[in-house]
């Protein structure tokens, strides 16, 4: 086990891992941070979203998706949609352990789980809702100069600061996203 994952399973929360839904007002959700670990180089794994889906067109996100009643649990939703999204075998996934739940302004409270994923990975996508899976390599995501915070307007009215990356490999990171991601990577500093 190198220094990341010990990091990262000594801060994850630990307790969340099967926590089940509590507030009815907001629609429960889970994604999946998936870390790669790929020629010594420790990743994080996106996905960027088709635009024919209902919500977040185009967007760059991580797997996963709204809760289900058969799920059980959150952590089972991450998992059950990160299969149906990226077609990856769930068995090659480890899960160390929970973030912090995130509210959204579309009324959806995620829940995000993060595990390591084997790789290489075999991705066998659902071309209905993801367009591409895709690594960008922490080293660059930590780098300040890779990312700025702004105001995000919507019908004219200031809704909050929003970070921002710079595009990697074309794709725009930002958003939800973007925060889970620097909520990953202050546990990792």
């Amino acid at each position: 086990m190198d220094k990341i994952e010990r990091q990262l399973r000594a801060r994850l929360r630990q307790n969340d891992l099967f926590h089940t839904l509590e507030d009815d007002n907001l629609s429960p959700a889970a994604v999946l941070v998936l870390l790669v670990k790929k020629d010594e180089n420790w990743n994080i794994l996106f996905t960027r979203r088709t635009n024919g889906v209902r919500t977040h067109q185009g967007e760059v996100s991580f797997p996963g998706g709204a809760y289900e009643e058969g799920d059980e649990s959150l952590i089972n939703t991450a998992l059950r949609e990160t299969k149906e999204e990226i077609g990856i075998n769930l068995e090659n996934i480890t899960i160390l352990g929970a973030l912090d739940a995130c509210k959204t302004v579309t009324n959806f409270v995620v829940y995000p789980f993060v595990g390591i994923l084997e790789w290489p990975a075999a991705f066998n996508l659902n071309k209905n809702e993801v367009e591409r899976a895709f690594l960008i390599p922490i080293e660059w995501l930590f780098d300040t100069k890779n990312y700025h915070e702004k105001d995000h307007i919507i019908n004219g009215v200031n809704i909050r600061r929003v970070i921002h990356y710079h595009d990697y490999d074309g794709e725009h990171l930002w958003g939800f996203t973007a925060r889970v991601t620097q909520q990953i990577l202050s546990l990792m500093r």
